[in-house]
Formats: structure tokens, sequence, C-alpha cells
């Protein structure tokens, strides 16, 4: 039998929304060594007794203030020997959407809390550059399977067009309007909520929308919660 040895094993977030039409990830800034004043994503240590998707979401409460957070998924586990000066660090890493966040402010050992967008980002702390490159491919792998996780990222009441450019932040081109209107009504998964005037000035209303309960994706690792 080789010698034992002990690790800790540590949570880490990459937290996804859409503003201003681009997609943005959450960061904090650590207010501690190691990596002081650096970007990372958020996370930290579990303890003892505390299940790992709930370690997660704690984490995310205390150093950036969100508590709502509708889907969060496990994405990898990441272990490289050397991945933390501290010593052995697993990091059981999460990628999560929200529609609505809420404003966000720097908590526990987090200077500050900012959204970046993805394509304009910080140099970042360990190796969150890696767990926010497979947190990103993640999240296009699985929306193009699924659009309905789409309404984690939009919040409703929506329009079709607003759905397309939250699709087009998460790809990073552009879409046929026709095919994705077409696909989008001809599932089932909405319902009429209504029409939106345009606020600027005279113009034809925009239908909006709400997804039916059934047609919202649950988040997998609470379904999987004791």
């Amino acid at each position: 039998m080789g010698k034992r040895f002990y690790a800790t094993v540590a949570v880490d977030v990459a937290l996804f929304v859409i503003r201003e039409h681009r997609l943005h990830v959450l960061l904090i800034e650590r207010g501690h060594p190691p990596f002081q004043g650096r970007w990372a994503l958020p996370g930290g240590i579990v303890e003892p007794e505390e299940p790992l998707v709930a370690a997660a979401r704690r984490e995310l409460r205390e150093e950036t203030g969100l508590i709502h957070i509708p889907f969060i998924a496990q994405l990898a586990a990441f272990g490289d020997p050397h991945r933390d000066p501290r010593g052995r660090v697993i990091s059981i890493a999460y990628w999560a959407l929200s529609p609505q966040p809420g404003p966000v402010v720097g908590g526990d050992d987090a200077a500050q809390a900012q959204w970046w967008a993805t394509d304009m980002l910080p140099p970042l702390a360990f190796d969150h550059a890696d767990i926010l490159d497979c947190a990103l491919n993640r999240l296009r792998e699985r929306v193009k399977e699924d659009y309905r996780l789409l309404f984690h990222l939009v919040p409703a009441p929506f329009t079709l067009g607003e759905l397309q450019i939250a699709l087009e932040a998460v790809l990073g081109r552009a879409i046929s309007e026709r095919n994705f209107r077409r696909l989008i009504l001809g599932k089932g998964w909405l319902k009429p909520a209504g029409m939106r005037r345009n606020p600027s000035g005279p113009g034809r209303p925009a239908q909006e929308y709400t997804p039916k309960p059934t047609a919202i994706p649950p988040s997998p690792d609470d379904m999987c919660e004791p």
C-alpha cells in the first residue's frame, strides 16, 4: 500500500448572466494571499459536514451576496497537485445561470465582486482560467442541446428577440431569426404574456412570453440533494 496523503476539498463557481447583450461571468477580487488583488471565481473550502452544492451556494452568498441561483450544476474536478501554493487542494467546480441575480457585493475574504464580459477577462488566480474555459464550453454545448436553458438567462416575460440575443451571446455568433422563432414556437414551451410597446416611440408592439413551468429545466445538483 502506498503512503496516504490528505487533500483539502474546495468548490469554485462560474456563474453566468446576460448583461447588455453580452455573456458575463461573476468574479471576485481576492482580499488575502495567495493571489491577493487578483480576480478569481467565487469559491472556498468545503466544511466537514457540508454537501458540495450547499458549499457552492454558501460561497456565492458569502463572497458576492447572491442568494437565489435557479440553476447550478457540477462541472468537473480540478486536482493538479500544484494548482494551489498552500498545498494539495482539489476543487469541485460548478457552473450556474441566473436571469436576474441582483446586485453583488464583495464579502468574507473577497475585496469586491464584479461582472466581467467573458471576452474581456482579467488574468485569473490559481487555475481558474482553465475552470472558466471548461465552464464556457459546457454552457455552449448544453445550450445547443437544449434551448430551454435560456429560460435561466432571460428574465420573464421576454420577447423572442431577447431570447435570441441571449443565445447569440452564449454561442458568440449570429443565428437565423426566422429559424430560431420557428423552432422555439414549435416546441410548445412558451405561453403568451401580453404585448410590449416600444418605449422609444411608435412602432409595432412585441409579443411577450413566459415559459411554461414544465418547460423550465430543473437545477440538476439540487435534485440530487438528500
